[in-house]
């Protein structure tokens, strides 16, 4: 029975039947009855899990002779039975089929913030944190060690490389090289083991994610980095400028990683976000950059400053941000040749053109690509953090076995949960742990469900159900008549062309729509 209907809340999101979905879970939230005042620890909630957490939904071998299992792999407290089975071996299986993960992936974001996914997500997080935090912990503090190494080493520019060719020791390596180096090498050899561990558990599905290419790159070339070529210890050329784009890497993939944590993630997946559009308008930007780069190379190769046509287009990048540098440029008292404007009249008027169109019209289009509608980049970064939230929380629930699942309760039917106990008994040491580790935060559960008082109340369910009947009901009867309308008007283009034709090829040009359907008259035969 648990598995009928999980599977009709699935068929729910294929048919793209949200409202109807939403009042499923609505019908699994119970809130304690009675009046409470504000932040009473006694007040609760209850959510039930039983349709939307359905891993171990009705597939074990029960006892038939027992009517108390009815089938439910559950026991009468709602934590998983003894002989429960997860119906698949195959973690990507169970986290595709995962309801949860079919809300992330066909972005059904009214249902994200729905109070009953809100709670479920917030009660797996409790365990996926705990790995969330451990890697974060792990990787900051091979970023930070892979930075003072390459700080604390010497740039292959201040040594003379044939000198180190002719020694045999590390003399030119300092203490903290020496140190820290180990340490990197080991750090980046658990961050393989990691990403070999994901590989085997998420299949095929890990090499679509093109962040993990970032840490493959990362963790092997830091060992690249921080191994000695050189006799004296010195990082060769080409060892250095490799140190520099992993350091960045580096850096950059742990800005992403944050995008899960619940204190500052949001500011993450909106820098992203931002980023990405920038990248649509990339293409663009660039193709005004080389317009003016190019030509004004052609105008002032003899400057130094636009010596090149590289050099020209970056020139063009750096003034778009303030450095205009107009009297050196383009208004020189030198009579020398490399101050020179040969082409006065064409350069002033290409300049003209530079600043209506680069630093007035692009400038202010990127910024409003960048701020535009704050507030709702802000909500969809949230959203965007939960779903995170989600897609880790089950990755690790999947890779556990299913005794861990029984011994930590990971999988419950349902969950009685009192937001205000805690916060009572530990307010003050307790805040920075839940602020740091929790999932969705408790108050945005409350919110939630505040905002579906209606929907917790039967009564007003009952109204919720037929405006969602009658806003069906009245979708389906407008559609219909547009359709309607759509059939009678090519039904009259059909009879114009066959009353044209017919005119046509029988000479009359007096024709009514009542000789189309007219019945033929037959003379009796005498």
């Amino acid at each position: 029975m648990i598995y009928c209907l999980s599977l009709c809340v699935s068929f729910l999101f294929v048919y793209n039947q949200s409202e109807v979905a939403a009042l499923v879970f609505d019908r699994c939230i119970t809130v304690a009855p009675g009046n409470f005042r504000v932040d009473d620890p006694t007040f609760w909630i209850e959510f039930n899990y039983e349709y939307i957490d359905d891993t171990y939904a009705s597939w074990c071998d029960f006892d038939k002779t027992q009517p108390d299992t009815q089938d439910d792999p559950y026991d009468v407290d709602g934590t998983l039975q003894s002989c429960a089975r997860a119906y698949s071996s195959q973690s990507g299986t169970l986290k595709t089929n995962h309801i949860l993960q079919m809300i992330v992936d066909r972005k059904r974001d009214e249902l994200i913030t729905h109070p009953l996914v809100l709670a479920l997500v917030r009660r797996k997080w409790r365990l996926a944190n705990y790995f969330y935090l451990s890697f974060l912990l792990l990787y900051a503090a091979f970023v930070g060690l892979l930075s003072a190494y390459l700080v604390a080493a010497q740039p292959p520019f201040s040594v003379n490389m044939t000198r180190c060719y002719t020694l045999t020791s590390k003399s030119e390596q300092s203490s903290l090289e020496r140190l820290v180096s180990p340490v990197v090498i080991l750090l980046a050899l658990i961050g393989i083991i990691n990403e070999v561990f994901q590989i085997v558990t998420t299949r095929g599905k890990y090499f679509t994610r093109w962040l993990n290419l970032i840490d493959w790159f990362t963790y092997v070339s830091a060992i690249i980095v921080v191994s000695n070529v050189s006799p004296c210890g010195v990082r060769t050329t080409w060892q250095w400028q490799l140190g520099v784009v992993t350091n960045f890497a580096a850096w950059m993939d742990l800005i992403l990683l944050l995008r899960s944590f619940p204190v500052f993630g949001v500011y993450a997946v909106m820098i992203t976000r931002i980023l990405r559009t920038f990248l649509k308008f990339f293409v663009m930007y660039f193709m005004f950059l080389v317009a003016f780069g190019l030509n004004f190379y052609l105008l002032l190769s003899n400057q130094d400053n636009f010596r090149t046509p590289q050099v020209s287009i970056v020139k063009m990048a750096v003034l778009m941000l303030g450095e205009m540098d107009y009297a050196a440029t383009f208004h020189s008292h030198g009579d020398t040749f490399v101050e020179t404007v040969f082409y006065k009249l064409t350069t002033y008027a290409l300049l003209i053109a530079y600043l209506v169109l680069m630093s007035i019209v692009v400038l202010n289009l990127l910024t409003a690509l960048a701020v535009d509608d704050v507030n709702k980049l802000r909500e969809f970064a949230k959203l965007e953090r939960i779903a995170m939230q989600i897609d880790l929380a089950l990755d690790v629930e999947v890779a556990m076995p299913v005794w861990f699942a029984r011994w930590r309760n990971l999988v419950v039917a349902r969950e009685r949960w009192y937001p205000y106990k805690m916060e009572t008994r530990h307010r003050l040491s307790w805040w920075w742990w839940d602020t740091l580790t929790e999932g969705p935060s408790r108050q945005l559960i409350i919110n939630s469900i505040s905002g579906t008082d209606k929907q917790l109340d039967k009564s007003s369910g009952g109204q919720r159900s037929q405006m969602i009947i009658e806003h069906g009901l009245s979708k389906q009867i407008e559609s219909s008549r547009r359709h309607l309308n759509t059939i009678h008007t090519k039904l009259d283009r059909i009879e114009e062309l066959l009353t044209s034709q017919v005119t046509r090829h029988t000479g009359r040009r007096k024709w009514k729509r009542e000789s189309l359907y007219r019945a033929p008259t037959h003379k009796r035969m005498t």
